[in-house]
């Protein structure tokens, strides 16, 4: 039948443990994704990976989205993106030697959210409560959103963690100046981004 994947069983395999970093390096879509995103793919699958003996497994993809920010990889499972860093900080990443709030520049966003203005008030509550944030499960909601280009409230709950415990964030988020987005690798402008600002961040509930 269509539902029936028993044939495959052999190859499943217990993935657990597992860490899968996926790296774009789509050079003939943008230069700057095979200029980039091969040093750091070729740094993970040929030098961490080997050098920790965990279970970390790298591959090279042809789109992510976003080329425009490549380097680009997503650490799975967790689904966070990861962008612009060069070969010298993908360790500090990996192995979490730094803060998430020394990276901040390089991170783009968790993809477990479906607005801008939501993964704006997640990366904050991120910088604010380190690594452990990461092992908790989270979700969020627009509480309030206007369309003339107003702050929004935004809400993120979470739940669990390696020392328990749940709550609530409430945060404000702004639009602010679009940025202009530039092409690569000629520089180039060509339109702008949208960017938000998280003005506010509150803890209003824990448990």
């Amino acid at each position: 039948s269509d539902g029936d994947l028993s044939a495959f069983e052999e190859y499943r395999q217990d993935t657990a443990a597992t860490r899968d970093i996926l790296v774009c390096t789509h050079g003939s879509h943008d230069t700057c994704c095979g200029t980039f995103g091969y040093p750091i793919y070729d740094r993970l699958r040929n030098g961490l990976a080997r050098e920790t003996g965990s279970n970390l497994r790298v591959f090279r993809v042809s789109h992510l989205g976003g080329h425009r920010f490549a380097p680009n990889f997503v650490d799975m499972p967790e689904g966070r993106n990861w962008v612009r860093m060069g070969v010298g900080d993908v360790d500090d990443l990996l192995l979490r030697r730094r803060a998430p709030s020394d990276l901040k520049l390089f991170h783009r966003g968790w993809a477990g959210l479906d607005t801008p203005q939501e993964q704006s008030a997640e990366q904050e509550i991120f910088m604010r409560e380190g690594w452990e944030w990461t092992t908790r499960e989270r979700s969020g909601t627009v509480v309030e959103a206007a369309n003339d280009g107003s702050p929004a409230r935004v809400r993120i709950d979470y739940a669990g963690s390696n020392s328990g415990g749940s709550g609530s964030y409430e945060a404000t988020v702004e639009q602010i100046e679009d940025a202009p987005r530039v092409e690569c690798p000629s520089g180039d402008r060509s339109g702008s981004w949208w960017q938000f600002k998280v003005t506010e961040l509150e803890r209003i509930s824990q448990a």
